[in-house]
C-alpha cells in the first residue's frame, strides 16, 4: 500500500509537471508556474531532489523569459542547492548569458556539458557546445568559438534534430560573417534558413495532425452524443407505450 500511495504520488507530481511545461510553452506563465511549484512540492515530500531541481530551474526560465532576473536568480539558487545537475547548471549559463556576464555564462555552460557528456546526452551537449562558441564569437575569440559550433553542429546531425541543426548552422553563419569569410556566411545562413523551414514545416505538419485528430474525436463524440439521444428518445416513447398500454389495461379491469 504505501508503494503504491508513492506511486500515485509520483504520477500527480509528473501530471503537474507535464501540466505546467504545456502552459509554459504557451506562454501562460502565471499558470505554469503554480503548476511547477505543486510539482515542486510533492517532488520534495518525495525526497526526488532531481526532478525538485528540474521544476525549479524551469520557474527560473520563466522568471529570465519575462526579464525579472532576481527572481531568476532566487529559483536557480535553489535548484543547484537541491541537486547539482546538468540542467540546473545549463540553466545558470543561460542567467548569465542574458545579464551579460560572457565569463559566467561559460563557466556553467562547460560544467553542464561536462556532465551531460557523462549521460552521453548528445543533444543537450550539442546545446551547451553551440552556447559557449556562441559566446566565443562575441568575445572574439573565432578559432575556439568555430570548433565549438563545429563540434555542436555535428552532435545535432547525428542525432537528427532540425531545429538544433539550424540552430547552429545559423551560428556559424554569423561567426563567417565576423570573420568577413561572406562565402562560408552564405553557405551556413542557406543551410540554416532550409532547416528552419524543414523544422516549421514539420511542426505545422504535427499542430495539423493533432487538430485533425481532435477533430475526429469531437465528430465522434457528437455522434455517439447523437446515438445516445435518439436511444433515450426510442427509450422514453417505449415507456409512455407502455404505461398507456398499462393505463388501458387499468381501465379495462375497472370497467368488468
Amino acid at each position: 500500500k504505501l508503494h503504491q500511495k508513492k506511486h500515485d504520488s509520483i504520477y500527480v507530481a509528473d501530471c503537474y509537471t507535464n501540466m505546467a511545461i504545456a502552459l509554459h510553452k504557451q506562454n501562460l506563465f502565471d499558470g505554469a508556474i503554480t503548476n511547477y511549484l505543486k510539482a515542486g512540492e510533492m517532488y520534495y515530500t518525495l525526497k526526488s531532489p532531481y526532478y525538485e531541481s528540474i521544476v525549479l530551474s524551469s520557474i527560473a526560465d520563466i522568471y529570465m523569459h519575462k526579464k525579472q532576473y532576481p527572481e531568476a536568480l532566487v529559483y536557480l539558487s535553489k535548484a543547484l542547492r537541491v541537486d547539482k545537475n546538468a540542467t540546473a547548471y545549463s540553466f545558470f549559463g543561460d542567467y548569465y548569458n542574458h545579464t551579460g556576464n560572457d565569463d559566467s555564462a561559460l563557466y556553467y555552460y562547460t560544467i553542464s556539458y561536462q556532465k551531460f557528456a557523462t549521460d552521453s546526452d548528445r543533444l543537450d551537449m550539442a546545446r551547451m557546445m553551440g552556447d559557449i562558441g556562441e559566446i566565443e564569437t562575441r568575445k572574439g575569440n573565432y578559432a575556439t568559438a568555430e570548433e565549438h559550433l563545429k563540434q555542436a553542429l555535428a552532435l545535432a546531425r547525428r542525432e537528427a534534430d532540425i531545429e538544433e541543426i539550424g540552430n547552429r548552422e545559423n551560428g556559424l553563419a554569423g561567426l563567417y560573417a565576423q570573420e568577413n569569410d561572406f562565402k562560408n556566411a552564405y553557405e551556413h545562413h542557406v543551410a540554416a534558413t532550409q532547416a528552419r523551414d524543414s523544422f516549421n514545416k514539420t511542426t505545422m505538419t504535427a499542430k495539423l495532425a493533432e487538430l485533425g485528430k481532435r477533430f475526429d474525436v469531437k465528430e465522434v463524440e457528437e455522434k455517439n452524443k447523437s446515438l445516445q439521444k435518439e436511444n433515450d428518445l426510442q427509450k422514453l416513447k417505449l415507456q409512455r407505450k407502455n404505461i398507456l398500454i398499462e393505463i388501458g389495461r387499468a381501465s379495462c379491469r375497472e370497467r368488468v
